[in-house]
């Protein structure tokens, strides 16, 4: 079996979705399938705002028996403008290509258009990358082969207007109602796809997770020495922004620290232009408490993971949460907030906090209250590491996906 996945990035790029789609394409290999995944050279995603950053310079290359193929991301003058014109034509080629959030890959386009190459099964997303998603969907139905759409959905707050969420907009459900099969990561994204009248029986839930051997070893005394931090630590690791909750938390720890609370708000990642002006507004007496770390090496990570008190991550664009399954793994209390899959990851009160997005001041009592109550914080967190080991490894959720993948291709025998 030969399959095609097809994404806007491919690991080692960082990020939820990356992460995910490499974990069942490295053990699909493993099984004796062969994977091509094709993507572009965009390494941080707010290239494709800025048109500036880093790119993976390898064009080609095999990671753990992976045949990696990256299309370079091409910008030109006026190209927003072009896209949004070209956008507004009322059919779906010009809405898939063109619409927000545009990525002109031309070579990536001549192949999905052009190239004859056979393959059993192709897979794309997440959503809302339409302009990579929709030709890998229009190759999958030129070479009469099945199409897996992995959309990730951001199914966003509660209560909010499902015609505004880009996950779902017309080229989105275009996209959906065109797949023969749709994965997602919890029931959210079930309901919001019945919601706008998508066929939910070609609907599989299946959720994200971690190899626990691999987040083991943090060092947290290692992490106090090399930067100098004293008081307790409540964290945050991903995309730092205002939608991942970056602005509510550090909020939430201007109001600890001037209340007196001896607490570090670390804040690991990709910086957004937002939270960089917002923190540099910050008073130094209260910043000096504040610190915006950037990324930092795995190893680093771990050891802040081993040593913190409380993860945080009160984020309305998350379908799952990676993070808080690692957080979980060194028995740390988390707290997220009432948004996208979350509450169908996080139990309110038994393995973590929720909140309204947003709403800081709650947010702070809830640390506040963990940070003072170890006994309490030392149960929660005790509760996810049980349940991420029961639900949340990659060995376990691979199970689901490869009997998925069986299945399509004994359909395609008969």
């Amino acid at each position: 079996m030969k399959i095609l996945w097809i994404s806007l990035r491919c690991y080692p790029a960082i990020g939820g979705s990356e992460r995910h789609f490499f974990e069942f394409m490295r053990r699909l290999v493993k099984d004796g399938i062969r994977v091509v995944s094709i993507c572009t050279d965009i390494q941080f995603t707010k290239t494709i705002l800025t048109g500036e950053g880093a790119r993976f310079k390898k064009k080609k290359e095999v990671i753990e028996g992976i045949e990696i193929r990256r299309y370079p991301a091409r910008f030109f003058p006026g190209q927003k403008n072009i896209a949004f014109a070209l956008s507004r034509i009322r059919n779906s080629f010009f809405q898939g290509i063109f619409g927000y959030p545009f990525i002109w890959a031309p070579e990536y386009l001549m192949y999905a258009y052009f190239s004859n190459e056979k393959f059993d099964l192709v897979i794309a997303g997440p959503h809302p990358y339409y302009s990579i998603i929709y030709p890998a969907l229009s190759f999958a139905k030129r070479q009469k082969i099945p199409f897996i759409d992995y959309p990730l959905i951001h199914t966003g707050l509660p209560h909010s207007n499902v015609k505004e969420n880009i996950h779902i907009n017309a080229v989105g459900r275009y996209i959906m109602e065109n797949s023969d099969y749709i994965i997602g990561n919890t029931y959210a994204e079930k309901k919001i796809i019945e919601t706008i009248g998508i066929n939910s029986d070609k609907f599989y839930i299946i959720g994200a997770g971690i190899n626990p051997d691999e987040i083991k070893g943090g060092d947290g005394k290692r992490f106090r020495n090399k930067y100098g931090i004293k008081r307790d630590i409540v964290l945050q690791v991903s995309v730092q922004s205002r939608v991942k909750g970056t602005i509510t938390l550090i909020k939430a720890g201007e109001l600890l620290i001037k209340k007196g609370v001896p607490v570090n708000i670390i804040l690991i990642g990709e910086v957004r232009n937002e939270v960089e002006k917002y923190y540099k507004d910050i008073p130094y007496n209260i910043k000096r408490y504040i610190k915006l770390m950037g990324s930092m090496p795995e190893r680093d990570k771990k050891d802040v993971l081993a040593v913190s008190d409380v993860y945080v991550m009160v984020s309305e664009v998350d379908s799952f949460g990676i993070a808080y399954l690692e957080a979980w793994m060194y028995k740390k209390p988390v707290i997220g907030a009432y948004a996208g899959g979350i509450p169908y990851v996080i139990d309110d009160g038994i393995n973590g906090y929720l909140v309204p997005f947003g709403d800081y001041h709650m947010l702070a009592e809830y640390i506040e209250i963990l940070l003072k109550n170890k006994s309490l914080a030392k149960k929660i967190g005790q509760n996810g590491y049980q349940k991420t080991l029961k639900n949340y490894t990659w060995d376990i959720q691979y199970k689901k996906f490869l009997n998925l993948i069986k299945n399509i291709s004994n359909r395609g025998k008969q």
